[in-house]
C-alpha cells in the first residue's frame, strides 16, 4: 500500500489473524500411530503444508532437498491440491529424489496437528504470503520451522524460526541440514514457536480492528 499506491504510512495498519484451537501438540501415542499408518508416513520426515503453485517455491525446495539427501535420512512430505500453473512442479516431482519425496494431497484439517507433531520439522519457504497460516499452525503444534524471509512471513515468525532467502537454493539446503542434524536447535525453535504462537489471538485481531475503525470515524 505504501510503496505501490503512495498511501501515507500512518494510515496503514497491519492486523494479523490467527489459526484455530484445533492446532496444538499431539502427544497421544495412539493418535500418532493411527495418523502414521493412515498416511503411510516414513520417519524422520520434513513436512511442507502447501498447495501446488509457483509462489510456494516447491521446485527450489526439491532441488535443495536433493542436494542434501545423501547427508540426512529424512523423507519430504507435501500436502495440497493442484492450484494454478503447477505443470513444472508436477514434472519436477516425477524425478524427485529416489522415492523420498511424497505428495499427500488434500489432508483433513483435523489430521493436520498430528502431521505437524510427527514431523521432525516443518518448512514453509513460500515466495509470497498475505499472512501464512501454516506458520502459526506449525508453531501451535510444536513443530520447529524453517521458513522464508519474504513478505509477511518474518512478521509472523519473529525470532522463532530459522529464516532463509527463498530465492537461494543454497540457503534452503543449509537450513534443511541445520534442522535435520541439530536436535538442540530444533528444541530451541519448538519452544520459541509455542511462545510466539501465544502472542496471536482472534481477540487481539478483533480488538485492533475495532480500535482502528473507531479512530477512523
Amino acid at each position: 500500500m505504501i510503496r505501490l499506491l503512495g498511501v501515507e504510512p500512518d494510515k496503514v495498519l497491519a492486523i494479523h489473524g490467527d489459526t484455530t484451537d484445533e492446532f496444538s501438540p499431539v502427544r497421544d501415542p495412539g493418535v500418532l500411530q493411527r495418523m502414521q499408518e493412515k498416511y503411510n508416513l516414513q520417519r524422520p520426515f520434513i513436512f511442507y503444508p502447501t498447495d501446488f503453485s509457483p509462489r510456494k517455491n516447491i521446485v527450489r525446495l526439491l532441488d535443495a532437498f536433493e542436494a542434501v539427501s545423501d547427508r540426512i535420512p529424512h523423507h519430504l512430505y507435501l500436502t495440497g491440491a493442484r492450484a494454478w500453473n503447477a505443470g513444472e512442479i508436477l514434472e519436477r516431482l516425477q524425478s524427485a529424489c529416489f522415492g523420498r519425496v511424497h505428495r499427500l494431497g488434500k489432508v483433513a484439517v483435523e489430521d493436520m496437528p498430528a502431521l505437524y507433531s510427527l514431523a521432525d520439522f516443518t518448512t514453509y519457504v513460500s515466495l509470497f504470503e498475505g499472512l501464512g497460516l501454516p506458520v502459526l499452525e506449525a508453531f501451535r503444534s510444536g513443530s520447529p520451522l524453517l521458513a522464508s524471509r519474504q513478505t509477511s512471513i518474518p512478521e509472523l515468525t519473529g525470532d522463532a524460526a530459522y529464516l532463509v532467502d527463498p530465492y537461494s537454493m543454497d540457503q534452503i539446503a543449509a537450513g534443511l541440514l541445520a534442522l535435520a542434524q541439530d536436535d538442540a536447535l530444533k528444541s530451541q525453535l519448538r519452544a520459541a514457536g509455542l511462545a510466539r504462537a501465544a502472542e496471536f489471538s482472534w481477540k487481539k485481531t478483533v480488538g485492533k480492528a475495532v480500535d482502528w475503525i473507531s479512530q477512523s470515524w
